[in-house]
Formats: C-alpha cells, structure tokens, sequence
C-alpha cells in the first residue's frame, strides 16, 4: 500500500514541477517581449528626439497627453467626415 501512495506522491510532485516549469517559461516570454517593444520605444523616442521620461509620473501624463490629443483630432475628423456624408446625402437627395 505504501509503495502506491510513494508512486502517486512521484507522480504528481512531477506534474508540480513541470506545471511551474511552463508557467515560469511563458512568464519568461512575457518579459522578453515587454523588454523588446520598451526598447523600440526607447529608440522611437531618441530618434524623433523626445525626451525620455525619468520618472512613472511624467510617462503617465505623456500617455494622457496623448490620448488627449488623439481624442481631439478624432473628434475633428468624426466632425468633417459627418459633414461630407451629410453633403453627399442631399446631394443624392435634391
């Protein structure tokens, strides 16, 4: 009886270990792939000649910065592509 429990006991201390080993694995992959698309970031930065942010703080107000703008100019362009359809509308419509 001792000798099924010690071959259970093998068996699922090998499945810990090979499920740990996996997950350690993907979160390995994680990191490299967050690691690389930072230093394209870093890149993009010194090559457009922006300055790189020092501190979590000022990269969070660039991101909002960002959006902002991007909410803008989105705004303007949902604004002149409703006015060209509505042109278009009565122009099909006399």
């Amino acid at each position: 009886m001792t000798t099924t429990h010690l071959i259970l006991s093998v068996i699922a201390a090998v499945l810990v270990f090979a499920l740990l080993y996996f997950i350690i694995i993907e979160l390995i992959k994680v990191v490299a792939v967050f690691t690389v698309l930072m230093v394209i970031y870093v890149g993009y930065l010194t090559y457009t000649g922006q300055r790189i942010p020092s501190s979590r703080d000022e990269l969070v107000q660039q991101g909002v910065s960002a959006v902002q703008t991007i909410k803008e100019g989105g705004g303007k362009l949902f604004d002149s592509v409703a006015k060209d359809a509505k042109a278009a509308g009565k122009k099909e419509n006399p």
